[in-house]
């Protein structure tokens, strides 16, 4: 996220329909940055590289995504419940 409206967030398309979601970042020490349990929020804004509005530095952050549609088939983003992503600015 740069603020040119270009790959601003990372967003969690398709969690409107399920009925638990839990998305996670986390840093390359571990350590919790973003967490949403609101599926509308996850697909309407994302992620967008911050920490309680402070901008996170550039890196290789871990994202983790847990939850289920009403059938019971598994919420994936991309097909994966876990993945990656680096932060640019």
């Amino acid at each position: 996220p740069n603020g040119d409206g270009t790959n601003e967030t990372l967003q969690v398309f398709g969690a409107m329909d399920a009925q638990e979601v839990v998305f996670e970042v986390f840093d390359k020490q571990g350590n919790r940055v973003f967490k949403s349990e609101d599926a509308q929020a996850l697909q309407a804004r994302g992620w967008d590289g911050t920490q309680n509005g402070a901008k996170l530095p550039t890196g290789i952050y871990f994202w983790s995504l847990r939850g289920r549609y009403a059938d019971g088939s598994p919420l994936l983003f991309d097909g994966r419940s876990t993945g990656y992503v680096q932060l640019l600015r």
